[in-house]
């Protein structure tokens, strides 16, 4: 039983786990598009930190962070650029990886020497 059980959480966290897509990726960064999903850079419920650092990065003007069956977990702080707005879907999660913010200037997410910066969280009613 407890085999069983085993199982059901490894296909779980693997079913939760979101595989980036290029194709999408490559029209964000020709211009193509303006509006994009943090999911499409990858999604992975232990560490999400390189994907949404990439997708921060790729300055898309609109990003949105959508809800995943988890929360977006990061080990490192974000650092966003400027003329963007980031939209976080109604349930996401941002969370910061135990043990990994330790110092008393550490920061989850940073905005520093930029501009034009939106972050909006969509809950219920919005």
């Amino acid at each position: 039983m407890r085999c069983l059980i085993l199982i059901a959480i490894l296909l779980s966290m693997l079913a939760s786990a979101q595989q980036p897509q290029p194709e999408k990726i490559a029209a964000v960064q020709k211009g193509e598009l303006r509006e994009a999903r943090a999911s499409w850079w990858g999604f992975d419920p232990e560490d999400s930190t390189a994907a949404l650092t990439a997708a921060i990065a790729s300055r898309v003007p609109r990003l949105i962070v959508d809800r995943m069956p988890s929360p977006w977990i990061t080990g490192k702080t974000l650092n966003l650029v400027s003329n963007q707005e980031i939209v976080f879907e109604e349930g996401t999660e941002l969370l910061a990886k135990a043990g990994e913010f330790k110092g008393p200037g550490d920061v989850l997410v940073c905005l520093r020497d930029i501009e034009n910066v939106t972050l909006r969280g969509l809950g219920s009613g919005a």
